[in-house]
């Protein structure tokens, strides 16, 4: 009865939480539990014309596009931009990526970084006729997993 008695105490005391579960701290948000597994963050941007390849100018629909490693994903939409896009890697401010968005002398550059646990993309409008780069302004914020190992692939 003493053994019975002594396992019961032991398993309120460690909570009952199984391995790779999540507990809540005193501020109630979601802490996640080291279950061994590697987390990682697969970043894009995606583009979708608008309008037709024959539009003038060319409409591009923008969103992000995060990929975690079991392979689900969900997009985060930015936003439209009258100009062609193409993506690369790094960027301005450390970003893991940039989009180049362009056409008849103007458009948008959109990069995302990473800052205190969160995925910020920024978006600077561009035109040749600028003496001065223009700041860039934040579009959105997607939080990640807390030491996860984060990539771009254009």
């Amino acid at each position: 009865m003493k053994r019975l008695a002594l396992v019961l105490l032991v398993a309120a005391a460690c909570g009952g939480k199984g391995k790779g579960a999540k507990s809540t701290e005193t501020t109630g948000g979601p802490v996640e539990v080291d279950d061994g597994v590697v987390k990682q963050v697969i970043l894009t941007f995606g583009t979708e014309a608008v309008g037709g390849p024959e539009a003038d100018p060319p409409k591009t629909k923008v969103w992000l596009s995060v990929t975690d490693e079991t392979g689900a994903a969900k997009s985060y939409p930015i936003g439209e931009v009258d100009a062609s896009c193409s993506a690369e890697t790094g960027g301005d401010m450390s970003a893991f990526g940039t989009l180049r968005c362009w056409h008849a002398g103007g458009g948008a550059n959109f990069i995302v970084v990473e800052r205190n646990g969160e995925l910020i993309v920024l978006r600077q409008w561009t035109d040749e006729g600028m003496e001065e780069p223009a700041d860039y302004e934040e579009q959105t914020r997607v939080a990640v997993t807390a030491g996860a190992k984060i990539t771009f692939q254009p």
